[in-house]
């Protein structure tokens, strides 16, 4: 079990001997923490001192795991998912959103995406930042403008799933480029060929 000793110093938190991971090793190093930022890391044992002192041995240290990419809305909700993402060192989130129209259920894809906003700010445990799909059915003109005002800057779209309406066209899809880039966001393509895979698709099931 991880032991804390409390010490008064520079820092307000000191991992000392941890495996720390970075992008090049892994090492035993004593890692300081002023406030949420890291404010030292020395090689182990160092001279660094904290109110708070962890000993890290047999443990991996490394910075807080950032998912890029899921998608919180079919068997969770966030409070259940970011609990459990914490527990395996992610600290932020950044799931896909998009409208809920081919559920039954009424409003744009900004109009969605507020609303799990506001529900998602009470019930997450980690922070978060919303990527936003685009359907063929979204009014790119007026929707990649307000979701960007409201903080969200990344855009997918599909070029695959027509039979499901999740498919964007081309000239909509160029549209959306060209708005987002103008604003600084940033488009991401599901890239394959929708038509060809329904039609292959068709042919396996028929040949059984």
């Amino acid at each position: 079990m991880v032991e804390s000793v409390p010490i008064s110093n520079d820092h307000d938190i000191l991992i000392r001997g941890g495996l720390v991971v970075s992008g090049k090793r892994t090492q035993k190093l004593d890692v300081a923490i002023r406030g949420e930022k890291i404010a030292a890391i020395e090689t182990h044992p160092s001279e660094l001192r904290a109110s708070r002192e962890i000993d890290g041995s047999g443990y991996f240290v490394l910075p807080g795991i950032i998912d890029a990419h899921n998608h919180p809305i079919n068997l969770d909700k966030m409070d259940t998912f970011t609990l459990s993402s914490a527990f395996g060192g992610v600290t932020t989130v950044i799931p896909f959103m998009q409208n809920m129209r081919s559920r039954g259920i009424e409003g744009t894809t900004s109009e969605t995406i507020e609303s799990f906003i506001e529900e998602s700010s009470d019930i997450s445990y980690l922070d978060f930042g919303v990527h936003a799909i685009l359907f063929g059915d979204d009014d790119v003109t007026t929707e990649v403008p307000k979701l960007i005002d409201m903080g969200v800057i990344s855009f997918k779209m599909y070029m695959t799933y027509p039979k499901r309406g999740m498919m964007m066209p081309d000239e909509k899809m160029l549209e959306a480029m060209s708005i987002a880039a103008s604003m600084g966001g940033l488009a991401m393509v599901h890239a394959e060929n929708g038509y060809c895979i329904d039609y292959l698709t068709e042919a396996f099931i028929e040949a059984g």
